[in-house]
């Protein structure tokens, strides 16, 4: 059974956000099976972000999904492995519809689930509530 969980949380993605933000916290934890995203995706309209390259993401992607490579994290100055500015992962992020009360599932076909893992960690550093990484990858 999911419950559903309210928490009221302050946005670390900057300073400009000081009030509250309520979140509905409707997914089932941060692994998210495939089974039930087939089974609530309609109701709880998660974002569905794909971590693997564009070229992969182009070739195949779950309907519906937006693409995220994990390397657009990357920040130029900071080198490789490091965020980009906080300025720079918000526009990012502003593009992409990725909103603090709408919950996020990120996939990729990774044996390790590296790209998925990056992603998932960058929207928590950033302060998104939310985040899940669904079991199985896109294979599954």
């Amino acid at each position: 059974m999911v419950q559903i969980l309210t928490i009221v949380l302050f946005s670390a993605c900057s300073a400009e956000h000081s009030s509250p933000i309520t979140v509905h916290a409707t997914l089932p934890g941060v692994i998210v099976s495939p089974s039930w995203l087939q089974l609530n995706r309609e109701s709880v309209n998660p974002l569905l972000l794909d971590a693997r390259t564009l070229e992969s993401y182009q070739t195949g992607h779950i309907p519906g999904a937006m693409s995220l490579p994990m390397l657009d994290l990357d920040g130029e100055e900071a080198g490789i492995g490091s965020l980009d500015s906080v300025k720079a992962i918000e526009s990012l992020f502003g593009s992409l519809g990725i909103q603090m009360n709408r919950p996020v599932v990120v996939y990729d076909n990774a044996i390790d689930h590296r790209p998925s893992a990056r992603v998932f960690w960058a929207l928590e550093v950033h302060g998104h509530p939310n985040v899940g990484v669904l079991n199985g990858g896109l294979p599954a």
